[in-house]
């Protein structure tokens, strides 16, 4: 029970990315050797033997490399990627407190097997091989003690009377009819050059809105399950910085990590440095910052972050994301832009030559690349922003695509400023200069009324979409309402 406790101090930390996205590389990641084999080691029947919460209490799991039964509930499209995690920093990177409860120990183990699994790109969960026949499922932000009746799957035993390939080919529609969840984080200017935030969940089943919730905060999916970004701001000796803090929201780790750590990340200068969050995706931030002194601004820089190197802020290379095609578009963009507003390089700042000085943001519905320029001009600081050429990859931007055309939204709502339509192209979110309306999306057009309007205040911007579909959307909806509450 006591080497339990400790291996499970902190919840799971990212061992790829979700939906699709590759590895961040980051210095602060965990300490990961290859699995030993690439066999499906939890193939097979189990049984959930122990549940802290009693909702799986006694139900059959089955796990193969066609499909997942969970309980009554079939998964399709399983993925399985298995890593072998050095304790110690799992000790520090992963909690579940309440798994303590279990009746297991893991005494004397170095090193354990952690396979994550997804079904069509999205996160299920995680399993923690403690032994052959005895393994942990986080499953939901649930923790489950399996153990294996058989290395067989019969999916008759879920109530089936039929095999995987033919339920597939039958199942393709979704037997709760429709079902679209977006999720939006939402930043407003609070003057001193910092900010406010909120995410808001909208969640709509067969062309109707089922429900929405909104609260303070970011909260946003990871393959891990959700997280939680924060910013926070400290001051010594009368200059202020802006720490960014992430967490798993099944750990309390972010008040922990920013009151330990805040001396050793704050950085000694004789000047502010003020930051703001402009986009946010499953892996990546972007992140503006300001150097300040005395009141004048000196420098004003963009630039992407893996969001597990925070609070450390180690900024991507476009060729990290996009090879030397990245590079070039980005370096021709910047010296496009030079020309044209007639400057030189020498009343430059030094980070404007930088591939790292790069952001995302919206624009008629997409998101776009963007780099920055800073200079001085009069004898005032100026920031010019410029576009890349180029579309943003699945691993920075998973799903960014419209099932109605720009010129349609215009013509439907004139004052839109963004829409969003979902994957399943059933709603469509159109965002204007006072409000968010929702409406339906019936035979490729925007029909009727809005389904529900959200109000924005003065310079409110978004800084993240994402959206699931089918029964991800029941999880979201279940992991968020006690979370997003004003």
């Amino acid at each position: 029970m006591k080497g339990w406790t400790k291996l499970i101090f902190l919840y799971i930390f990212i061992f790829s990315t979700l939906l699709g996205c590759t590895d961040t590389g980051a210095d602060n990641a965990l300490k990961v050797y290859p699995p030993i084999n690439q066999q499906l080691t939890i193939e097979g029947t189990w049984e959930v033997v122990e549940d802290i919460g009693g909702e799986w209490q006694d139900k059959v799991i089955q796990f193969s490399e066609q499909y997942i039964m969970l309980g009554d509930e079939l998964l399709q499209s399983p993925s399985y990627r298995s890593r072998r995690v050095d304790v110690q920093d799992y000790i520090f990177y992963s909690l579940r407190s309440d798994l303590d409860n279990f009746s297991i120990s893991t005494e004397g183990i170095a090193d354990i097997d952690v396979m994550t699994i997804t079904d069509n790109g999205q996160y299920i969960g995680d399993v923690l091989m403690l032994q052959r026949d005895l393994v942990v499922l986080q499953l939901h932000n649930n923790s489950l003690l399996l153990k294996k009746l058989r290395d067989e799957t019969d999916i008759s035993l879920n109530g089936k009377d039929t095999m995987p390939e033919v339920i597939i080919a039958e199942n393709t529609r979704d037997p709760e009819g429709i079902r679209t969840a977006l999720l939006l984080s939402i930043k407003k200017p609070e003057g001193d050059l910092s900010y406010g935030y909120r995410t808001i969940f909208i969640a709509a089943q067969n062309n109707q809105l089922r429900t929405t919730l909104e609260g303070n905060g970011i909260y946003f999916p990871r393959r891990s399950g959700f997280w939680q970004i924060a910013v926070e701001r400290s001051t010594i000796d009368h200059y202020s910085q802006d720490l960014i803090f992430s967490k798993n929201i099944s750990s309390n780790i972010l008040k922990q990590e920013s009151s330990e750590t805040r001396s050793a990340i704050f950085v000694a200068e004789d000047y502010s440095i003020l930051r703001n969050i402009i986009f946010l995706s499953n892996d990546y931030i972007a992140i503006e910052e300001i150097r300040q002194k005395d009141g004048v601004t000196m420098e004003n820089i963009v630039s992407l972050v893996p969001v597990d190197t925070l609070p450390s802020i180690k900024s991507v290379d476009i060729s990290d994301l996009l090879g030397d095609k990245g590079t070039a578009a980005m370096e021709a963009a910047r010296n496009n832009t030079i020309e044209e507003k007639g400057l030189s390089p020498y009343n430059l700042k030094p980070s404007s030559l930088r591939n790292t000085n790069l952001t995302l943001e919206r624009r008629m519905g997409r998101w776009i690349f963007k780099g920055r320029l800073s200079y001085k001009t009069d004898d005032s600081f100026v920031t010019e922003d410029y576009n890349i050429n180029l579309i943003p990859p699945n691993n920075l931007v998973y799903y960014d695509e419209l099932s109605i055309p720009w010129t349609n939204v215009k013509d439907k709502i004139p004052g839109a400023m963004d829409v969003f339509t979902s994957p399943n192209k059933d709603i469509a979110v159109i965002v204007t200069k006072n409000e968010i309306l929702i409406y339906s999306i019936v035979n490729a057009e925007i029909t009727g009324v809005p389904l529900q309007k959200i109000k924005l205040e003065d310079n409110e911007t978004i800084i993240m979409a994402e959206w699931a579909t089918g029964q991800y959307m029941d999880i979201w909806e279940k992991t968020l309402t006690p979370l997003l509450v004003k």
